[in-house]
């Protein structure tokens, strides 16, 4: 089932061989002088005595000899991490997975505490199980192997549940005096190598063994990558997928070490949307890019922080007409760059507050445009992006957009969180139909007062009239600025 060539196996231990010292206890000593260099502040140590049962190593190198490790490690993890990484460094250009600790495995439950795991080098933020290791210091002996084994069984159990899309799955059983790779299959049946012997001699058959899985391609080991799960932000009014920004698929998903919660974008936009946040990066309140790049199947992706919350119509008014204020200064920021930066898709969904200061933040820059003028033309129907229900008047006359117009956006995103059901122009497409309902909605009182006012929260009364005059009273006003907004917010 290994797709690796017994040449390649041989040249890679060749090359490791000539910078890994002979004996399991050279290289627990390297491997404690390596993680001292990564972990300087790491004093926690105790004595660990390595027994001579390790089939290279010989007895004057153990005789009454200890060794200083870290407290949560075993002479067993030591040797292994340390031969683990020197392949993972002679092998570099093979190398598809990165080396996890037991705290990133990813399998829940008590069986989901692993020695090694081994991810996929190119999924950072949502690293999924390729392969796993469970050790024991003497595997030969009868009744470790077994406990071994039987942990591996569970394991793979949870690997499947996690990733039902596998048909079979590789751990490795491992020890200082042999090691054994077992394949589960997704229909209960097993398939064992044996327990062939492990040491650093170039002829040695676990070393081999060892060698030949984790330089496996991928469809070899039975991994199908996958993506985390879909975020269901799909509005009841999708954006169009005109202009630069066209329909991607947004995922939440987990980051690094501690598992920070970010949001992962796939698709042809992303690349772009990628370029625009990191010219973008010293502006406060838009997301930051954490990592980009291409997915095997050619899509780019992009991962962005901080993933934070939407708002909703049962959230307090304070809340609410703070993360508002924070959107217009953030649109106002834009603005004034330069050249300035128009978002052209102000929307509810496009809006987060994150952290115990609840900052406001601007996602989604898919159909982000510079504007050198402070305006982008929007001539006819087809240059026209959003989402219909939060788009300006003036962009749907064919004004284009500004500043002015990204504010009038905001104001629909207010309204609607602040209108218990459905707005009176919500749900119309671009064109003539959403141009109507939005003039008529609020240049006529009778309409505003019956699709508005009547439903409006009643916190929220004075802010909502008041932002009508500004936009509506005495004509509609295409030259609002932030100030204006905001001061119209504020409580009487």
């Amino acid at each position: 089932m290994l797709d690796v060539k017994d040449s390649q196996v041989t040249e890679l231990i060749t090359k490791l061989l000539r910078s890994t010292p002979r004996s399991w206890q050279e290289c627990v000593q390297l491997e404690i002088e390596e993680r001292a260099k990564a972990e300087p502040g790491n004093t926690k140590r105790k004595k660990l005595h390595l027994t001579s049962q390790s089939a290279d190593t010989s007895a004057a190198a153990n005789a009454g000899q200890t060794q200083s490790v870290p407290l949560e490690d075993s002479p067993v993890q030591l040797v292994w991490g340390y031969i683990l990484r020197q392949l993972k460094r002679v092998g570099e250009e093979h190398v598809q997975w990165q080396l996890l600790d037991t705290s990133q495995s990813g399998v829940t439950g008590h069986s989901g505490k692993v020695d090694f795991c081994f991810s996929e080098v190119q999924q950072k933020a949502w690293p999924q199980v390729v392969a796993m290791a469970h050790l024991k210091q003497d595997l030969q002996t009868e009744s470790q192997h077994a406990e071994c084994v039987g942990r591996l069984s569970a394991r793979s159990k949870n690997i499947f549940i996690i990733q039902p899309q596998r048909k079979h799955v590789m751990l490795i059983a491992g020890g200082l005096d042999g090691l054994e790779i077992v394949v589960f299959f997704k229909n209960q049946s097993i398939l064992r190598s044996g327990l062939p012997p492990l040491s650093l001699n170039p002829s040695c058959r676990g070393l081999r063994w060892l060698c030949k899985l984790l330089f496996s391609s991928l469809p070899a080991l039975g991994f199908m990558p996958e993506l985390p799960p879909l975020i269901n932000t799909t509005p009841k009014d999708a954006p169009t997928t005109d202009g630069p920004g066209h329909a991607c698929k947004v995922y939440q998903a987990q980051y690094g070490v501690h598992r920070e919660l970010v949001a992962l974008k796939v698709g042809v936009s992303a690349a772009y949307e990628a370029d625009m946040l990191t010219e973008l990066a010293d502006t406060a309140g838009v997301i930051q890019v954490v990592e980009k790049g291409t997915l095997p199947d050619g899509l780019p992706y992009l991962i962005t922080r901080p993933f934070g919350s939407l708002l909703d119509i049962d959230d307090s008014a304070e809340l609410i007409i703070r993360v508002v204020q924070g959107a217009a200064s953030i649109i106002q920021q834009l603005a004034c760059r330069t050249p300035p930066v128009l978002h052209r898709d102000i929307s509810v969904g496009n809006l987060i507050y994150h952290g115990d200061d609840q900052s406001p933040f601007l996602i989604d820059f898919g159909t982000a445009v510079v504007a050198p003028t402070g305006r982008f033309e929007a001539v006819n129907p087809q240059s026209i992006t959003g989402t219909p229900t939060f788009i300006a008047q003036s962009v749907l006359q064919g004004e284009g957009y500004t500043m002015s117009s990204e504010l009038k956006s905001l104001m629909y995103v207010f309204f609607s969180l602040v209108v218990e059901g459905a707005a009176h122009w919500v749900n119309k497409p671009i064109g003539a139909t959403a141009l109507a309902a939005k003039v008529a909605t609020f240049n006529d009182q009778k309409l505003f007062e019956k699709y508005v006012l009547q439903r409006c929260r009643s916190d929220f009364m004075q802010a909502v009239k008041r932002l009508r005059n500004l936009f509506w009273q005495p004509r509609h006003q295409r030259s609002v600025i932030p100030l204006q907004f905001c001061q119209a917010l504020q409580p009487a």
